[in-house]
């Protein structure tokens, strides 16, 4: 190992040791945030019901993601990462908009879409394996909960704008630029996956991405504290 070799990986191990510790660190100060969102939720303030339904549900998605570290797979790393980001656009965006309400429907009309996933599974699946045409039908009640979301709407439900256009929105083009499209390039089978990639498997890139992913997580945390006061408006 020469010089800059060995001022790579004492580099390496010194951020590791930070960066680990200060995702851990943020990781639970969101779950805090998320217990607090709970007891918000109990208070029963009609008025911020929205802001405290978003606030519960996007803390406790961010800390269920799995725990990253230098020893996991670089898959694992950016799928972690890119879903952080997606989230740190997302809340700030619903943030600035105070579009709290409209998640019930972005969220219904997800719904509504992966019921018809699941709906068109059972004709797919025997298809791909004829051996599994006289099992049960386990979709009845996928089906079922799409048709009551049908009767409920006229239309599918509004669709939460883009990645890009939030991102836009808020002032994060150049983070969508950068990350989103690099990611998705990485993560998603395209030409580029057979030509293209590169060895982030090396410790030094890995650095680089738990660096974002803590620099997300406190970003997030921000956004949720400006949630949680708003949910104290009326009280």
């Amino acid at each position: 190992m020469n010089i800059d070799e060995t001022l790579v990986s004492q580099n390496t191990e010194r951020l590791r040791v930070i960066y680990e510790t200060k995702i851990k660190e943020f990781r639970k100060k969101i779950e805090v945030l998320h217990d607090k969102f709970h007891k918000r939720a109990q208070d029963r303030i009609f008025k911020t019901r929205y802001e405290t339904a978003f606030g519960f549900f996007l803390s406790e998605y961010v800390f269920k993601l799995p725990v990253c570290t230098l020893e996991s797979s670089i898959d694992k790393v950016l799928l972690n990462v890119r879903r952080l980001c997606e989230a740190f656009i997302t809340v700030k965006y619903i943030n600035q908009q105070n579009a709290f309400e409209k998640m019930v429907a972005y969220c219904e009309r997800d719904r509504w879409e992966y019921l018809e996933g699941c709906s068109a599974r059972t004709e797919a699946d025997e298809k791909l394996f004829p051996e599994l045409k006289d099992m049960p039908d386990m979709n009845q009640p996928n089906r079922e909960e799409l048709a009551k979301l049908k009767q409920k709407y006229e239309k599918k439900p509004a669709k939460m704008p883009s990645m890009k256009e939030m991102a836009q929105a808020v002032g994060l083009e150049d983070e969508y630029n950068y990350f989103y499209k690099f990611t998705s390039k990485l993560l998603h089978f395209c030409p580029f996956s057979l030509n293209g990639d590169s060895p982030f498997e090396a410790p030094v890139h890995k650095i680089i991405f738990l660096m974002r992913i803590e620099r997300y997580l406190e970003k997030i945390k921000e956004e949720l504290d400006i949630v949680y006061q708003k949910t104290k408006l009326t009280n």
